[in-house]
């Protein structure tokens, strides 16, 4: 399994995931309260993400820490019948 690096993300920060998404990809986002701690249970509760096409069939995907405090965020790749890439 292929490590996946936190960012971190200040309060009511946006960023941009670096890579393009291609529309049959499945990606799962994560997110620690600090860098030491277990991934919360509930992402959609720290961060809001939206889609944002490209080129047809390819997207980026923003991401915005919607709390108050800083957090750290990882995107991981998901293989589409459920099993880790």
């Amino acid at each position: 399994m292929k490590s996946i690096n936190f960012r971190h993300v200040l309060p009511n920060q946006e960023f941009e995931f670096a890579e393009e998404i291609t529309g049959d990809e499945v990606f799962r986002i994560k997110v620690k309260l600090n860098k030491e701690d277990d991934e919360t249970a509930d992402p959609a509760s720290y961060v809001h993400h939206e889609w944002m096409e490209s080129t047809p069939d390819h997207y980026k995907l923003k991401i915005r820490n919607i709390t108050g405090s800083s957090v750290y965020v990882a995107v991981e790749e998901d293989a589409p019948n459920g099993h880790k890439a």
